[in-house]
Parts: structure tokens; sequence; C-alpha cells
């Protein structure tokens, strides 16, 4: 049952990014066009609400998407996840990794630049 209420509030918030993005492609859309007065104002925000809510009560409904869902929130809960000790010395790591990696190909950026600019314009 815990589960179920995890998929289901992930298939929610799917759909509320899904209005976000649709909402504002329609609004950018009609305001592009000109499309600002009556009719066309109810439209714009009507469209990208009832699509999300039609792709979420479908995927709802649909049992192959809830069982893989289900399956996943099952497989992430025995995932070991790392502590905030090993998380920020991963990351400490990674970050002088990268700064010594940098210094490096700077210099072979530096002496390649020098060498091209000794050889073509001598």
């Amino acid at each position: 049952m815990q589960n179920q209420k995890i998929v289901s509030a992930t298939l929610v918030g799917f759909g509320v990014a899904l209005w976000f993005v649709l909402n504002a492609g329609i609004v950018k859309v009609f305001d592009h066009y000109d499309l600002t007065f009556g009719v066309y104002d109810a439209i714009k925000h009507a469209i990208p609400l009832l699509v999300s809510a039609v792709s979420v009560f479908v995927l709802l409904k649909n049992v192959t998407v809830t069982n893989f869902l289900t399956e996943v929130v099952v497989e992430l809960r025995k995932v070991t996840w790392p502590s905030s000790k090993d998380t920020w010395s991963a990351t400490f790591v990674v970050i002088v990794f990268v700064i010594i990696i940098s210094f490096i190909l700077g210099a072979m950026d530096l002496g390649w630049a020098y060498l091209v600019q000794k050889l073509i314009i001598r």
C-alpha cells in the first residue's frame, strides 16, 4: 500500500511537471500569435490542464506502468545509500581531481599554443 502511494505521488508529480511545460509552451504560442482575448484566455490554460489530467489518469490505470514503478520503488528500498561522511569525502576527491586535471590540461594547452605559434609565425 505504501508503494502505491509513492507511485501515485510520482505520477501526480509527472502530471504537474507536464502541465507546467505545456502551459509555458501554449502561453508562449498564444502570446506570439496575439491570441489574448475572450475564449482564448480560458483555452490556453485549460488545454495543458486537461492533457496533464488525462495523462495522469491513463498512466494510473495502466497496469504495466504501475507495476514497473512499483518494482522501481521496491528496488530503491534495497539500495544501501552512502552516509553523509562518505558523500562529502567522495565529493572532495572529485573536486581535487578536477582541479589537478584542469591544471594539467591548461599546461598542455599553453604548451601546444606556444609550439604552434613558434612553428607558424617564426
